[in-house]
């Protein structure tokens, strides 16, 4: 529940109420001292400036008609709260009076959600209204006038109607008689008087508020005429009437007042207890919180102590079920020892034999050793003569070492001259030559990178040695299936030369013929057999040229292979030799090394140890030799397969033409049919069109008849 936005509703609403009424209880209180100064003449001068205002509507302490000790006229107190009775009056029954400001601004800070709205207000002045009628109060109250004015107190049903307001109420006091004035003053002695000491009476002892009513009566000492006397009556009924209407006004407004306040401390009441109620909610809610924070921890820890038990249980079989499985992996284990033993008891004897067999076999090892003993003396004595001649090797490699200690020290010292020398050069050389020693810098860097260069290089020429190799041996497959082919080329030429025999043999018979033949005969066969002789000459031509062709690629198909042939034998002999020469100069580097390994021989003094690196740098020249022959041939090869490739190249293009001419035929045929079938097809499109076009007129036709 939104207890903040209620409190916040009923502030506003009480306060608002409070302020409302104060502000309607000074307005009317404004109201009726105007009225008591229009009524009693008084100017308005009597408030202005330098002068304090009278409030009319106090009287003194004690209620007669004496004026008081303070001298201010008759008893009226100067600017002081509205009072409608007399000081016994308030002290019984008197309503009290409104909080001060600083109470007033408590209670609006104090105020409930539950406050009374307006029309709760209106619902409380509504039963107040309906209330029965209460008995009255009389009221003496005193007003100050020029000359003395007493106001006498009746009891219920006391006072006159008033007069109309308009009259003139200004005029001079009137005269009354001093039968009234006596029989006012008797009155007022009959009162009776409270002492202050009696306690005042509740409200409870009372049935309701009394109801105040008040009898102004002007009172002139000097006796005047009739007339005077009734105009003064008449202005005291008047005024009397205006003033009861105003205090009974301001009765009700006090009433209301009151029932306000009441209603205020209700609230007030009202507040404390809701604010009880909402720290217990409060007090209420969190305990909640907290007991709701402690059910969660409870349940966390059920559900984890589950979880748990969860765990163990599974934990539990899973023991059980190794248990079961240990148990049963005993029970074939000691089934296995049982195994084991007997086994054991039948391999005891296997082993004793075993044990026999080996002693004999040991027996052999012994006289092996024995001779293993004389061969490692024999390994031993050579190993000797091996250290010995490792030694002198070794004493050898000193001497040699020493010697290029010797250069390295003579070397070393050139080279500290050499760099004295240049030191001394470096410095006495002017700064013009700076630029020549930049430029040989430059020039070493550009030689260190030529060798980078030359060395990769080297690599790609070996990797290209190694492609030109296998493309060797392409061509050599190239080279076998060129063979077949020109095999089967040679077939085509003997089989194009039958043909050619047989061409010749017809022209042959041909030309007969038209010898042995009659002149019209001739003439009339010439006629007849003029196309086939031309076609048969261009045949026989073509074959002519087609077989001069041939005998010219086989010619140089013949010269391309005897040249592949002496290249790849001139390749081969030159391998073989430089081969050869390899494996001499690896034995010859081989020799001493199978000379030291033999136990009888040893090496000679006067061998020189350099001949390996003569022989692998002649190796290594040789193999450089090879490689340049085999790119060469490789060019060679390259050159003449392209060649080849090019004959056969043309050969395959004399067959294609004859191919061609062939097939260019069968496509002329192919499409003489094919136009004399688009010529029918047109034929018929062209009958159809024209059966679409009379349909077309005859349907206008109808629909013009139509």
């Amino acid at each position: 529940m939104d207890w903040g936005g209620k409190l916040g509703l009923g502030k506003l609403d009480i306060q608002s109420l409070s302020q409302k009424a104060e502000s309607f209880a000074r307005k009317i209180k404004d109201d009726v001292e105007k009225t008591v100064d229009e009524a009693l003449g008084i100017p308005e001068a009597k408030g202005g400036e330098g002068e304090e205002r009278v409030n009319f509507w106090h009287n003194d302490g004690d209620g007669d008609g004496d004026g008081g000790d303070d001298g201010d006229g008759g008893g009226w107190d100067v600017d002081d709260d509205l009072d409608l009775g007399d000081a016994d009056g308030a002290e019984e029954g008197g309503l009290p009076d409104p909080p001060a400001e600083e109470n007033g601004v408590a209670a609006e800070e104090e105020v409930d959600a539950d406050a009374p709205r307006p029309a709760d207000v209106e619902e409380a002045a509504s039963e107040a209204e309906a209330a029965p009628s209460t008995p009255t109060k009389t009221v003496v109250v005193r007003v100050p006038l020029p000359q003395p004015v007493e106001v006498m107190e009746k009891g219920e049903g006391g006072g006159s109607p008033g007069a109309p307001d308009g009259e003139d109420s200004g005029g001079p006091p009137s005269k009354v008689e001093p039968e009234r004035v006596e029989e006012a003053e008797a009155e007022q002695l009959a009162a009776p008087e409270r002492n202050p000491e009696d306690p005042a009476p509740s409200p409870t002892q009372n049935d309701g508020p009394t109801k105040t009513t008040t009898t102004l009566l002007v009172v002139d000492p000097e006796e005047g005429d009739g007339e005077e006397v009734s105009r003064g009556a008449e202005w005291a009924k008047q005024v009397e009437a205006k003033l009861l209407e105003k205090s009974q006004q301001i009765v009700d407004l006090m009433q209301e007042s009151d029932d306000q306040k009441s209603l205020i401390q209700a609230q007030k009441k009202r507040i404390g207890e809701l604010e009880g109620e909402r720290k217990k909610l409060r007090q209420d809610k969190a305990d909640r919180s907290n007991a709701m924070a402690k059910l969660r921890k409870k349940e966390k820890e059920v559900q984890e102590i589950l979880e748990e038990g969860e765990t163990l249980s599974k934990r539990q079989h899973e023991a059980e079920e190794q248990i079961k499985k240990l148990k049963g992996r005993v029970k074939e284990l000691e089934a296995e020892q049982k195994k084991a033993a007997d086994k054991g008891l039948s391999n005891v004897e296997e082993v004793h034999g075993k044990i026999v067999s080996l002693e004999a076999e040991n027996g052999e090892l012994r006289r092996s050793a024995d001779a293993l003993g004389e061969q490692m003396s024999s390994y031993q004595r050579r190993v000797q003569e091996l250290q010995d001649l490792q030694s002198e090797t070794e004493a050898r490699a000193l001497d040699k070492i020493e010697a290029l200690r010797a250069d390295l020290r003579e070397s070393s010292l050139r080279l500290q001259e050499r760099e004295a020398q240049y030191a001394e050069i470096a410095a006495n050389v002017p700064e013009a030559t700076k630029p020549l020693v930049d430029q040989v810098e430059r020039l070493q860097h550009e030689l260190a990178s030529r060798e980078e260069t030359w060395s990769s290089a080297e690599s790609a020429l070996s990797l290209r040695a190694k492609d030109l190799e296998a493309k060797v041996r392409q061509y050599q497959a190239q080279e076998q299936a060129q063979e077949r082919l020109l095999r089967d080329g040679a077939d085509q030429i003997r089989a194009l030369a039958q043909e050619r025999d047989e061409l010749s043999h017809r022209l042959r018979e041909a030309e007969a013929n038209d010898r042995s033949g009659s002149g019209d005969g001739a003439v009339g066969g010439g006629g007849a057999q003029g196309p086939g002789e031309e076609a048969l000459r261009a045949a026989v031509a073509r074959a002519d040229q087609l077989q001069a062709q041939l005998l010219e690629e086989k010619w140089k198909r013949e010269t391309l292979e005897i040249e592949v042939r002496r290249l790849g034998q001139d390749s081969d002999r030159k391998v073989r030799a430089r081969a050869e020469a390899l494996r001499e100069a690896e034995a010859a580097a081989g020799r001493p090394r199978e000379d030291a390994q033999a136990p009888a021989a040893a090496p000679p003094p006067e061998e020189e140890p350099n001949l390996p690196a003569a022989n692998s740098f002649s190796g290594i020249r040789s193999l450089e030799e090879l490689e340049v022959v085999a790119n060469k041939l490789a060019e060679d090869l390259v050159l003449k397969s392209r060649q080849l490739s090019a004959s056969q190249a043309r050969l395959a293009e004399l067959e294609r033409g004859g191919e061609d001419l062939v097939a260019t035929k069968r496509k002329l045929a192919m499409a003489l049919e094919l136009v004399g079938e688009k010529e029918e097809d047109i034929e018929h499109l062209y009958g159809d069109l024209a059966d679409l076009k009379r349909l077309y007129r005859e349907h206008v036709d109808e629909l013009y008849a139509g």
